[in-house]
């Protein structure tokens, strides 16, 4: 497409965006169930994005579903990240924390969310990343069966 300016001021062709104006969304959603018995990191959800412009700011919002944490006597936690291709933009550290409980309990919706600037034009893998600290053993999910809904991730490009 070619945009034309013409010394009238009009402008054809095209479109042109102003500042704060939103670009483009994607969304992606995992409602698969993810079990955990060791402290590693694992993939909740993931999207692949292509910013249009180098410097516009991606919004990033998350939200996690279905968290419950593994029976026995210790202290776990469930964490998460945003991470842009392998760069860890944002670490939400010590969420949910179960402290010393036999109790096994599940938890709503966990949020999470963040500002990042497009550092180029390129394909990009915008996820969240999570993390059961602490874990003994015990079995810790993320989207615990058909009753906790879909984690998902939306990220949303506003022209700088």
């Amino acid at each position: 497409m070619t945009i034309t300016f013409h010394p009238d001021g009009r402008v054809t062709g095209g479109t042109i965006q102003s500042s704060g104006n939103v670009i483009q969304v994607k969304q992606a959603e995992s409602s698969s169930q993810i079990t955990q018995t060791t402290s590693t990191d694992f993939d909740i959800v993931t999207v692949s994005f292509t910013p249009t412009a180098v410097g516009n700011k991606i919004f990033v919002f998350g939200c996690v579903m279905g968290i419950q944490n593994g029976s026995g006597n210790n202290n776990t936690r469930f964490l998460c990240r945003v991470v842009r291709d392998s760069t860890n933009l944002m670490n939400s550290d010590a969420n949910h924390w179960l402290q010393g409980t036999t109790t096994v309990l599940r938890h709503g919706g966990f949020s999470i969310n963040y500002i990042d600037t497009a550092p180029s034009t390129n394909a990009t893998t915008y996820k969240l990343v999570g993390y059961w600290a602490d874990t003994s053993g015990s079995q810790c999910f993320v989207n615990k069966d058909n009753n906790s809904g879909s984690s998902t991730i939306t990220v949303m490009e506003v022209k700088a």
